[in-house]
């Protein structure tokens, strides 16, 4: 039996280590952390991520698990009046909603659903790489004060965007860190929940704030800020930040209260993107983070790395030598996180770019050209991470408003 090390149990880590096991091999996870970390992030599973997951036999278990279903992500004025909406409800069943759950619920799922030939370990961390013959042929690990080799046949860095292994096998990358951050609030929605099932992006003159639903009657709130914003207000001030932030969206002034007691719990996100310019070497591959970052505008970055971790088991599995199988997961997963990249930056400076003539023009051209149904659901079915039907040129003149679409309500995916 062939045997993997995976270097995080994030989410593209542990799907990498699901799918692998499905397919024969024999995998330990080996994890820094003593319990999933809370984030605030990596919450909304696109349509091709709950089909991977169901695949690996763990949907059912996610959806016991009461995640919320999300049909719209819909561009609003910041008093709430619609700009456009990207409908997943015009793709094609099963694939018409995300699912909101909290992260920490998503990884104890899978952990907890991984299959018999999958050892997972917290509190340990891999701090190297053991090369032999011209590969890797596994890694060094640590737990407290122990040390030990894990060999491998493979060995796969899901370890985060300053990841280890990365920098150990001489695979760099230049990150671009977005002249903003994020704050991010748990918020307890009104009775009843948010009365719909949106995303909401507000594009306001100061920049994004993002409101979504989440389990048990709650909600993510995203604000954004300059980027030494929360350190010049510190948690003292953010009672009247808050009131200001309001002051400026009126379509969130009904959640006013439930904003200001949600303070306590804000969590500062800067926001990057980068995409490794070579993603393996014989005996190992990145996955996740550790390859690439995208900005969270699209709720892109954890459904790639969940995309990655499928397909490498599947490069891995497909009968071909496995440094050759490596190469091409590489380069496949590349060109498809690059167009996830590129998507991603171009919806994040819609909604977060407050310049002139960037992010002006940006907001002028949404509310121009995309209420067009065609090109909606064509944007729709990209994100939804189910395939890429690229803009054509003419797509783009019909976008800027440039040309009239005579095609504008024809709907074609629906029986894709």
């Amino acid at each position: 039996m062939r045997r993997a090390v995976v270097a995080g149990a994030g989410l593209g880590g542990l799907t990498a280590a699901h799918a692998l096991a499905r397919t024969g091999w024999q995998v330990h996870v080996l994890e820094k952390q003593a319990a999933p970390a809370a984030v605030h992030k990596g919450e909304l599973l696109q349509p091709r991520s709950i089909a991977v997951f169901e695949r690996l036999g763990v949907l059912a278990s996610l959806l016991d698990a009461g995640p919320v279903r999300v049909e719209r992500l819909v561009c609003r004025e910041p008093d709430g009046r619609p700009l456009v909406a990207l409908d997943y409800r015009t793709l094609p069943s099963p694939h018409d909603h995300l699912l909101g759950l909290y992260y920490p619920t998503i990884v104890r799922v899978l952990e907890s659903t991984l299959p018999a030939a999958v050892e997972l370990r917290r509190g340990a961390r891999v701090t190297g790489i053991v090369e032999a013959g011209g590969r890797i042929r596994g890694g060094r690990a640590k737990a407290g004060g122990e040390e030990w080799t894990e060999a491998a046949d493979l060995v796969v860095a899901a370890d985060g965007m300053g990841s280890t292994l990365r920098t150990a096998a001489g695979l760099e990358l230049s990150a671009s860190r977005y002249p903003h951050r994020l704050l991010a609030f748990d918020l307890v929605a009104p009775p009843g929940g948010l009365g719909d099932r949106d995303v909401s992006a507000y594009l306001t003159p100061r920049g994004l704030r993002l409101l979504y639903p989440m389990p048990g009657g709650r909600a993510r709130l995203y604000v954004q800020t300059t980027p030494d914003e929360y350190r010049l207000v510190g948690r003292a001030g953010l009672p009247a930040w808050a009131e200001d932030v309001l002051a400026g969206v009126p379509g969130l002034r009904r959640l006013s209260d439930r904003f200001l007691a949600a303070l306590p719990s804000v969590q500062p996100l800067s926001a990057y993107r980068y995409l490794a310019p070579a993603w393996s070497r014989p005996g190992l591959a990145l996955v996740g983070d550790a390859a690439h970052g995208v900005h969270p505008m699209a709720a892109q970055g954890m459904n790639a790395a969940i995309a990655d971790g499928y397909a490498l088991a599947e490069a891995v599995s497909c009968g071909h030598a496995l440094d050759e199988a490596l190469v091409r997961y590489g380069r496949e997963s590349a060109s498809r996180v690059a167009y996830t990249s590129r998507l991603s930056h171009s919806l994040a400076r819609i909604a977060t770019d407050t310049t002139w003539p960037v992010g002006g023009a940006a907001r002028w051209a949404v509310r121009r050209g995309l209420h067009n149904p065609r090109l909606q659901q064509l944007l729709t079915y990209n994100m939804s991470g189910l395939g890429v039907r690229r803009f054509s040129r003419r797509d783009r003149l019909y976008l800027a408003g440039v040309l009239r679409d005579p095609h504008a309500d024809r709907i074609e995916l629906s029986a894709c």
